[in-house]
């Protein structure tokens, strides 16, 4: 585990700290710097273990281009190897290589081999074969290498990769994004300046520094351009002064990469920024190892070093940073607007390095409140796909009904709507509906958005399928009920709900899965996007999570009933049933029949709406025009009277009410396995989709590394054979394909599709 101090030289706060401050480090600081941040991010080693790693690797390091030499060189031979040109990871350590990317960004390491194997080409004389066989070919379209597995490269060739779970936005890759802030740091300023004053965004710009702020984050940016352009000149032997880090100069927008500015790399324009960056990289590392180099430049690129790594940590979500509340921070920060205008660049990301690793790719965007805002956003993003396979600039998607295939890239769009928090308030929800406002404006994104699939042959065409994302602690199921119901019947056909990603009790993630595909009417071959609930290892959850929890009432009784209707007749309930009784006693003020109980939180599907009025009329003032809703409304008056009482101002209130209750209190590690095997038979009945995201899952879940992940038990693995969990890819795809599915009558495995989700987060 070389990477173990290694992988902090560029989150080194401290370092950037001494530089920011007017001053510089000295090698022995940033041998100590390097122990003391990798102990804030792993504290459960003793300090000999990190003394050794450092040691071994970085004793005989007596400068600062030394030291950075020294990661590189070790972290590059632990996890690189070149085949034909082409850098992969070495298959054995791709997991490791993911705990380390949000570390440090994959293009200085790729650049780093690049040089290592390949040397320099003459400054003023770039060989461009050299530009197109080494660079463009490895970091021209992603920064990111893959792996090497000679069955999977069979498969690419002959058959493509489909990804049905990829959202356009939070995708491109953190060296894209870093290098358009440095060509335009105003614009980039410009597009998150007002969201600072989000709680969410506030918390992770404390996490990150304390006393960060937007205004810091430009001056940073803008300094990092000034310094990369003044090496470049340094390298190429023109005049500049190296020691100049202030920042209050130098405002304008860039109209160039610093790297395309000089008179020896014209022709990098018609490149990617990132070729211009790899190079410009692969010079520095020269530069460091040659004999004239000085103090100057080495403190410059370190301090660049160091300013990037400061920036990767608010744009990619760190090994430490657990749930999808740090998920989400960084989807708020807006940090990637600027260069997220237009989308050519990040087709061409998906399409690989071989520009062949991606059949189809169903590409997921928010839709707007209005068809002439879904228009714009779906002009964008098919013209950008257009530009894709075309190779031709300005796509107009009207005068160009057809795509040609070009490339076997090919495309489908997914619009998933937004989750959001019930600010529930006595004064604004006259009505006394749970999450009445985000009803109103859901229905107002479906109309508009089948305006939008009705406007032009191409969205038609592009535009299949339907999801709901977001944090769906925030959310249940149920709100997105009638738009689902309203957008089937208006013709769309393919349909996606985030559940079971994250949850404060694992019940309740079982039961919000059980409840997407109940409630939204799942049919054959709609998907649960992520699931974890269903699958993760019921002791491994009571082990993270410790004895006790808090939630609201109102959840706690939810996963009570639920439990209690999963469980009737197979398990002891009794205990369960004496807690419904108590617990909706007090939330509904009167003691209720527990098949009552039941059947109204079956019936949530209804659309409130129109079921807590009494006649049209009164639901037509709502601007609720699909009266085929009344129809499903027919239950008997109790469950109606129940369902009402739910959506009142004082149960909801009583309801939000916290309470601590103990982890395996009511359900061991055995009965929540029954309540996961449960729910997987019902959706496995339907034939529905779990769509599983191994890294997002890893990074949002309990899990410390793969090997807990559940995708092994959805393998049917033995969990405690370590063995099993190091066979070969080709030996995993072959027993996925094989397997029997009813091997064993105690488990049952789900249909599973894999997804990559949010890549660049």
């Amino acid at each position: 585990m070389p990477d173990l101090i290694l992988r902090q030289l560029l989150a080194d706060g401290y370092s950037l700290g001494e530089y920011l401050g007017g001053g510089s480090p000295k090698h022995e600081d940033v041998l100590r710097h390097l122990l003391v941040t990798e102990h804030h991010v792993d504290n459960q080693k003793p300090d000999y273990i990190y003394r050794k790693q450092r040691e071994k690797y970085l004793a005989e390091d007596k400068s600062i281009d030394g030291i950075i030499i020294s990661v590189f060189d070790n972290i590059t031979n632990k996890y690189l190897f070149t085949k034909s040109n082409v850098i992969y990871i070495k298959d054995f350590q791709f997991a490791s290589w993911q705990d380390l990317l949000p570390r440090i960004p994959p293009l200085a390491l790729v650049a780093f081999k690049l040089y290592k194997e390949f040397g320099v080409p003459e400054k003023h004389y770039i060989n461009d074969d050299y530009v197109k066989e080494k660079l463009v070919s490895n970091i021209g379209k992603t920064t990111l290498p893959s792996p090497y597995f000679p069955q999977l490269e069979t498969l690419i060739k002959n058959e493509g990769l489909i990804d049905l779970h990829a959202h356009l936005n939070g995708s491109t890759e953190f060296d894209f994004v870093w290098l358009h802030a440095l060509k335009k740091p105003n614009e980039f300023y410009k597009s998150f300046i007002d969201i600072t004053k989000d709680e969410y965004v506030k918390e992770q710009f404390e996490q990150v520094e304390d006393g960060l702020t937007s205004k810091k984050i430009l001056d940073r940016i803008r300094l990092a351009g000034r310094l990369r352009e003044m090496m470049v000149k340094h390298i190429y032997g023109i005049k500049s002064n190296l020691q100049i880090l202030s920042t209050d100069k130098d405002t304008t927008e860039r109209q160039k990469h610093p790297m395309q500015n000089w008179f020896a790399l014209p022709f990098l324009c018609r490149y990617s920024p990132t070729v211009s960056e790899g190079l410009f990289y692969i010079q520095a590392f020269k530069y460091l190892e040659g004999k004239n180099k000085d103090d100057a430049f080495t403190h410059a690129f370190h301090l660049y070093l160091l300013l990037m790594g400061f920036m990767n940590k608010l744009l990619v979500q760190q090994v430490e940073q657990i749930g999808f509340d740090q998920f989400q921070k960084i989807t708020l920060n807006e940090l990637r607007d600027s260069s997220e205008k237009e989308y050519l660049q990040r087709f061409n990301q998906f399409s690989g390095r071989s520009d062949k690793d991606i059949a189809l790719i169903e590409g997921r965007f928010s839709p707007k409140d209005t068809c002439r805002k879904n228009i714009k956003l779906l002009e964008k993003i098919i013209s950008g796909f257009g530009e894709y396979q075309t190779g031709k600039k300005h796509f107009d998607i009207y005068s160009n009904d057809k795509i040609k295939l070009e490339h076997k890239l090919n495309l489908c769009l997914t619009a998933h709507f937004i989750k959001k928090d019930d600010s529930f308030n006595k004064k604004t929800n006259v009505f006394g509906i749970r999450h009445q406002s985000l009803r109103r404006d859901l229905e107002k994104q479906a109309y508009a958005l089948l305006a939008a699939k009705r406007s032009n042959t191409l969205i038609n065409k592009l535009l299949t399928g339907i999801d709901a994302a977001s944090n769906e602690l925030q959310t249940p199921p149920e709100v997105f009920a009638p738009i689902y119901r309203l957008l089937r019947r208006k013709g769309f056909k393919h349909f996606t709900y985030h559940a079971g990603e994250d949850f404060i009790h694992l019940v309740s993630g079982i039961r919000a899965v059980y409840e997407a595909a109940e409630f939204l009417g799942f049919e054959r071959g709609d998907r649960i996007g992520h699931g974890t609930a269903l699958g993760i290892d019921p002791q491994l959850w009571l082990d993270e999570i410790g004895d006790s929890v808090v939630l609201s009432k109102g959840e706690w009784l939810d996963n009570l009933i639920f439990s209690y209707s999963m469980l009737e007749g197979k398990e002891d309930v009794s205990c369960i049933r004496s807690e419904i009784e108590k617990l909706s006693s007090y939330i509904y003020k009167g003691n209720i029949y527990v098949p009552i109980l039941i059947k109204a939180w079956k019936a949530r599907h209804l659309d409130p709406l129109i079921v807590c009025f009494n006649n049209h009329k009164q639901t037509e003032k709502l601007y609720v025009s699909e009266h085929i809703e009344w129809d499903l409304t027919k239950y008997n008056n109790e469950t109606i009277r129940l369902f009402r009482l739910y959506h009142e101002k004082e149960v909801i209130e009583r309801s939000y009410k916290l309470i601590e209750v103990k982890t395996s209190e009511l359900w061991n590690a055995k009965t929540l396995n029954i309540l996961q095997q449960n729910v997987i038979k019902e959706l496995n009945k339907k034939e529905i989709i779990i769509e599983a995201m191994p890294t997002s899952n890893l990074r949002i879940s309990f899990y410390n590394h793969y090997k807990q992940h559940h995708l092994w038990r959805w393998l049917g693995l033995n969990k405690n054979s370590n063995k099993n969990k190091t066979l070969s890819f080709a030996s995993l795809v072959l027993r996925w394909l094989w397997m029997d599915k009813n091997s064993n009558e105690n488990e049952e495995f789900p249909i599973v599709s894999l997804g990559s989700d949010d890549p660049g987060i």
